[in-house]
């Protein structure tokens, strides 16, 4: 009898339509989750540039300041008798200063390369790499800003002890020998201006770390 054929061939109509219908959800959301993660990747990168070319102007200014203050002092006192504990932390500081700065350069070609694989996911770099990248930066950041602190410490205490030997020397004398010259209050601001330089390092990797860790955007 033609009922069990036409039961049969009903049966491969609904089969064939159903999983061209599942193909097709498929492939909306396959495109709908590349199309996401593509904001995901131009966002990152835009961040990158910007943020990339913030640090590294920002830190090149304050740490070249700074590095020409040290200059001074190390001219003025004689390399030899410029023995203050201070002063070569905050030179410690600003070596890691420079070195974040020529780091973020590295974040803008990062973010360079993040938007030209935006059309091209396959060409985006893990992103255990990236956040390894920026990790790096961020420890050398938190490395020379304590070095710098420490630097800042040991130069005010230095400043202090003069201050109180030059009282102890001449209680009475209006206008004695100060022992504190001009050039140690400069290099308080050197010290100053490399932590501010780091700050601005590792603030712009914590923000960069956020960025990569934002979940994926839905719309």
């Amino acid at each position: 009898p033609p009922a069990p054929a036409a039961a049969t061939t009903t049966t491969t109509t609904t089969t064939t339509t159903t999983r061209r219908r599942l193909g097709v959800v498929t492939r909306a959301a396959a495109e709908e989750s590349t199309a996401q993660i593509s904001k995901k990747v131009a966002r990152t990168a835009d961040a990158c540039k910007k943020l990339g070319r913030f640090g590294f102007w920002g830190q090149l200014v304050l740490t070249t300041v700074s590095a020409v203050i040290l200059v001074f002092s190390f001219l003025f006192k004689g390399i030899t008798k410029a023995t203050d504990a201070g002063l070569y932390f905050i030179l410690f500081g600003i070596v890691c200063g420079y070195f974040t700065t020529f780091w973020s350069l590295g974040v803008g070609r990062l973010g360079n390369k993040l938007q030209s694989a935006v059309q091209e996911l396959d060409l985006v770099p893990p992103r255990a790499d990236v956040v390894r990248q920026l990790s790096t930066g961020l420890t050398v950041n938190f490395i020379g800003l304590g070095a710098t602190i420490i630097g800042l410490q040991a130069t005010t205490g230095v400043l202090f002890a003069k201050s109180l030997s030059a009282a102890a020397a001449a209680p009475f004398s209006p206008g004695g020998y100060n022992p504190v010259l001009a050039l140690d209050i400069f290099l308080i601001q050197a010290g100053g201006n490399c932590m501010l330089a780091h700050w601005i390092g590792a603030a712009v990797s914590l923000w960069l770390l956020r960025t990569v860790n934002l979940p994926t955007p839905q719309k």
